[in-house]
């Protein structure tokens, strides 16, 4: 790439800060960064299982920097969102040039999914981050079979971990797809111990939290209670919410992507094709079951994103990279600074603040986090709709 090209791609990324600054938000709202943010200043360190103990410690040493916990949740994300931004540009510059880098920078940089999740605080950046270092590493081993770069990918992988261990334990196949692409009994040992490693850290960490190590077993419990007594209404509404999160997050991308891929199909790269399928296919598949909301697509966004490159160079765009990267730039500002959270009056509105608006600069800064029963409930929008299951739960929020 030239140093124009270069300098460009560092304009979009830099644009993607400056938005990820102007979006933060004013106190801990989304999901459970409120209790995230209380065990970590109460030293209780848990919040439902497994415990997220490793997390909240690495957050509460940030705070002794910082002076607060919210800012270091929210510093955490951010770092985690910049870093998934250049890990995926770099590897799209990497396997489809000056094409796929800017592309990659735009939406990385400026749609609305990696925006909201580098600000909002919760714990979800680090899938994105630790999903974007393995996607990286992992193409680089593909293409030179290199320890090192098997190594970085495992690193990454425990790392994600160690920050959410039930989500990203689910790309756990990845890692064996490479051990068996250069397949030996030491790397086979190291790999095991590093695993094994991980996870009694994980327990040694969390443990003393608990109690005991049957408390910790025991909390599990609450877990499979959160599983039970679903649906087919929940069912279609995951089944709907799988597909409306990448359309309004993605949208024109995922056609470029589509079209990128049939155009190259004599030229595709399965190595690299089959290491993403498994990295994020096992994760996606888990959505259909469970997916309140949109903070547990950031696992798979770098995935998505690196799909078009396993045809390498994009031989799709009629128009000039840079005209089709500055249009899908708009679109994505508009989703971020234009859209906001409707009047609820009825299903249209609810639905669409829901899965839509409330992922949004106005959203965040308003402070919104609503599931489709809780805004059901406090809307008094089809509470009769709402599962048995939750009705409990959201009968308990403000109104």
């Amino acid at each position: 790439m030239s140093r124009k090209q270069l300098a460009l791609i560092l304009g979009v990324c830099l644009l993607g800060v400056a938005i990820r600054v102007l979006c933060l938000p004013v106190k801990a709202f989304f999901c459970d960064v409120p209790s995230n943010q209380l065990a970590v200043e109460t030293g209780a360190m848990l919040i439902q299982f497994p415990g997220y103990a490793p997390y909240h410690l690495f957050i509460m040493a940030l705070a002794a920097m910082t002076g607060s916990v919210f800012a270091s949740l929210v510093l955490f994300n951010f770092v985690c969102g910049i870093l998934a931004m250049l890990f995926c540009v770099n590897l799209a510059g990497d396997r489809a040039g000056f094409h796929g880098a800017i592309l990659a920078s735009v939406v990385m940089g400026i749609s609305v999914f990696p925006v909201y999740f580098s600000c909002a605080g919760a714990s979800y950046a680090s899938d994105m981050l630790a999903v974007s270092g393995m996607v990286f590493y992992g193409s680089r081993f593909l293409k030179g079979k290199t320890q090192g770069d098997y190594y970085r990918v495992l690193i990454w992988f425990i790392f994600g971990c160690m920050m959410r261990p039930l989500s990203c334990v689910c790309a756990v196949m990845a890692i064996v797809y490479l051990l068996f692409k250069q397949f030996s009994i030491a790397r086979a040992s190291l790999t095991f111990a590093a695993l094994l490693g991980g996870a009694g850290l994980y327990i040694v960490v969390s443990v003393p939290f608990y109690g005991s190590f049957a408390n910790f077993i025991a909390g599990s419990n609450s877990l499979s209670a959160q599983l039970q007594g679903f649906s087919k209404v929940q069912l279609l509404t995951n089944l709907f919410r799988t597909v409306i999160y990448p359309i309004w997050g993605l949208h024109v991308f995922l056609l470029i992507a589509v079209v990128a891929i049939w155009r190259s199909r004599r030229e595709l790269d399965m190595e690299f094709g089959l290491f993403l399928l498994l990295l994020g296919g096992p994760y996606f598949c888990l959505l259909a079951r469970y997916i309140p909301h949109a903070g547990y697509y950031c696992l798979i966004l770098p995935v998505m994103v690196s799909v078009p490159w396993v045809g390498g160079k994009i031989r799709c765009l009629g128009a000039h990279p840079v005209l089709i990267s500055a249009g899908l730039a708009m679109i994505f500002l508009c989703q971020i600074f234009v859209a906001r959270p409707l009047p609820t009056s009825g299903k249209a509105s609810l639905v669409s603040n829901v899965c839509l608006f409330q992922y949004s600069y106005a959203g965040l800064k308003m402070g919104m986090f609503e599931t489709l029963s809780s805004l059901a409930y406090k809307s008094g929008v089809s509470r009769e709709e709402i599962p048995e299951n939750r009705i409990k739960d959201v009968s308990r929020l403000p109104q």
